[in-house]
């Protein structure tokens, strides 16, 4: 995913890769990840190319280099809410003392 000319600048620390953005002044770097396939990207390509938040192409990049898992589709997944949770729904919280079995096992 990387053109010719960044991977020709790409500069090795500690035996990771980093590519140099920017001017004389100011340089930033980007780490640049190799999969098991040779393919070079950042967590920002693989971010657009998800169509999802770079913290999780951040994520998969982290933990797995095998190009079936990190190039997997995103599941999305809104949190769960009190109205959404269904354990909220099985026991009323006004009169639950009143249920037979609570009040045999209370005894």
């Amino acid at each position: 995913m990387l053109t010719d000319t960044e991977k020709s600048s790409l500069e090795v620390i500690d035996d990771k890769e980093y590519l140099e953005q920017g001017d004389s002044k100011s340089t930033i770097r980007i780490r640049v990840f190799t999969l098991d396939n040779g393919m070079k990207l950042t967590i920002n390509l693989l971010a657009d190319k998800l169509q999802c938040h770079p913290s999780c192409a951040r994520a998969r990049l982290n933990t797995s280099s095998d190009p079936k898992r990190i190039f997997k589709k995103v599941q999305k997944v809104n949190g769960r809410t009190r109205s959404t949770n269904e354990l909220a729904h099985l026991m009323d919280s006004h009169g639950w003392f009143e249920d037979p079995l609570v009040k045999l096992m209370l005894k």
